[in-house]
C-alpha cells in the first residue's frame, strides 16, 4: 500500500466524553508514493454501524483489522493533537493538519517544528502512520467480530 492511488476504507465507531456515538466511513488515498503522512481523505457520517457493516460485507470489502484505542484530542492553531492509548500497543501521539493538495510539505514542516519545540527527537517520529504499522502486524491475524 505504497503506490499512488492505494487506499484504505475504514468503518469507525467512536464516542467522545459527553457526546453521542459517531459512526463514519472514511477513505484515505495515497497521493505521493510511499508517503503515509499525507493523503487525500474523504469521510461521511453513517447512522447504523451494523447496517454499514452488512453493506461492506456484501462487496469486495471484508474486515481484516480492528484497532481499539482511547483518544484525547486537543487543538493548537491549525493542528489537531491526539494523545492515544492503543490496546495491545501502548501510547502514541498523532498530530495532523488538514490542508489542501500541494500544501502537504508546509503542513509537515509546521508539525516537525512543533515537535522540535517540544523536544521530541527526530528519530522518535514514525515515518508511516502508527495505524499502518499496527495493521501490518495484525492484519488477517485477528478474529474479528463485528
Amino acid at each position: 500500500m505504497d503506490e499512488v492511488g492505494s487506499y484504505s476504507l475504514r468503518l469507525r465507531k467512536s464516542k467522545k466524553d459527553g457526546e453521542n456515538e459517531h459512526i463514519t466511513i472514511n477513505t484515505k488515498t495515497i497521493t505521493n508514493h510511499g508517503d503515509h503522512n499525507a493523503w487525500e481523505e474523504h469521510e461521511i457520517k453513517v447512522n447504523d454501524f451494523s447496517e454499514a457493516t452488512k453493506i461492506l460485507n456484501t462487496t469486495e470489502f471484508k474486515p481484516f483489522f480492528m484497532l481499539e484505542k482511547t483518544r484525547f484530542t486537543y487543538r493548537l492553531d491549525d493542528m489537531e493533537i491526539c494523545v492515544e492509548d492503543i490496546t495491545d500497543f501502548g501510547g502514541a501521539v498523532e498530530i495532523e493538519i488538514m490542508t489542501s493538495l500541494g500544501k502537504e510539505n508546509d503542513a509537515k514542516r509546521k508539525i516537525r517544528d512543533f515537535l522540535k519545540r517540544c523536544s521530541v527527537d527526530e528519530e522518535k517520529i514514525v515515518p508511516k502512520s502508527i495505524t499502518n504499522i499496527i495493521m501490518k502486524e495484525r492484519a488477517f491475524n485477528q478474529q474479528i467480530k463485528i
